[in-house]
């Protein structure tokens, strides 16, 4: 009887084993989509406008419109295409659709903070994400808000508050004071629009999503929609009619100019490709955390390619971050240790 239990028990616990294993590898792939994208499309966006670059609808567009690239693993899994899409429901897609206005606006906004803004002082106000992701997750998600989560939001938000009461000296040559201020409004804006529509795919998440193939649909979907929106915007804005010249004005040459676009696309892919498999894997707020890791990235990269000065504002703003995220880290390690405990114990009831 023994020896068949523990026969039983065996492939129980290889099979679990491996699933851990698969997770937290998808964990950490995501996590490096995550951090490689936004830092590589924030200084590529910011390079845009730096050499010359003025179309704001464009930019947005370049957040969205690879998409459609992520349709091509699914589409190509011969062993997936009978149930690949038994969860596409109306209601589904009238969340995507809803999604995707959400991402297109967010883009905007976004796009309008990058312009009028430092690289450095840009993505550490991004910080604000967290606090308005963790609101908007603990009212709709009912996500639990521990001593260590909430000690993480306070340092995050301090950190982009430093930023947002700077000596406006440190605006971009060229750019007026009420445009560094529309600046610093639009990227909070953006700041909280984002943070919602993370909550809102975590909860779509959570009535659709089966596996990783699910997550790809989703987020080609969403950012189909955003790409559509954006697209049209470029039409109907005068920026469409200046692209030609753009180009030819563009301080790298012509061949950067569009080198800057496509890999612009690509890197935001990557990062949206990154932040939706974090909701999927383990939750909103904790994707957000992660994209935290590039406020001690860009900032220092900035100072290399753009000769941003990293002065003790920022540095201090940098720090606080840092310990924000350490503090969230190692609160979520806490509350493992307590959770695999409580399971420990759950089994030595039950097995006497």
């Amino acid at each position: 009887m023994e020896s068949s239990a523990k026969g039983r028990a065996e492939p129980t616990e290889n099979c679990n084993g491996f699933k851990n294993r698969r997770h937290w590898l998808l964990v950490s792939l995501s996590v490096i989509a995550l951090v490689v994208g936004q830092s590589g499309g924030v200084l590529l966006s910011r390079f845009y406008f730096e050499q010359g670059g003025q179309s704001r609808w464009l930019r947005s567009l370049l957040l969205c419109v690879g998409s459609p690239l992520l349709l091509l693993p699914p589409l190509l899994n011969p062993q997936r295409k009978s149930p690949m899409l038994a969860f596409v429901t109306t209601r589904y897609l009238l969340a995507c659709g809803v999604l995707g206005v959400m991402a297109a606006g967010n883009s905007l906004l976004y796009s309008f903070g990058i312009s009028y803004l430092p690289v450095s002082t840009y993505s550490l106000l991004c910080a604000t994400q967290l606090a308005f992701n963790a609101l908007f997750s603990f009212i709709v998600v009912k996500q639990r808000i521990t001593p260590y989560i909430l000690n993480s939001i306070v340092l995050l938000t301090f950190s982009a508050i430093l930023l947002g009461i700077q000596s406006t000296s440190e605006r971009p040559g060229g750019v007026k004071r009420t445009h560094f201020i529309l600046g610093l409004v639009c990227t909070i804006l953006a700041c909280a629009l984002y943070g919602l529509l993370l909550t809102l795919t975590q909860l779509v998440f959570q009535k659709v999503a089966q596996n990783f193939t699910v997550v790809m649909i989703s987020q080609a979907l969403v950012y189909m929609v955003g790409a559509l929106i954006c697209g049209l915007g470029l039409l109907a804005s005068a920026e469409f009619r200046y692209l030609g010249s753009e180009s030819q004005n563009f301080r790298s040459g012509k061949v950067a100019y569009f080198m800057t676009l496509v890999w612009c696309a690509v890197a935001w892919q990557l990062y949206s490709l990154g932040t939706f498999g974090l909701i999927f894997l383990i939750s909103s707020l904790f994707s957000n955390v992660m994209s935290a890791l590039t406020l001690p990235v860009v900032p220092i990269l900035a100072v290399f390619f753009f000769h941003e000065k990293l002065d003790g504002i920022k540095v201090l703003a940098m720090l606080l971050g840092i310990w924000g995220f350490v503090s969230y880290v190692f609160g979520g390690y806490k509350d493992s240790r307590v959770t695999t405990d409580a399971g420990g114990d759950r089994m030595i009831h039950e097995t006497c």
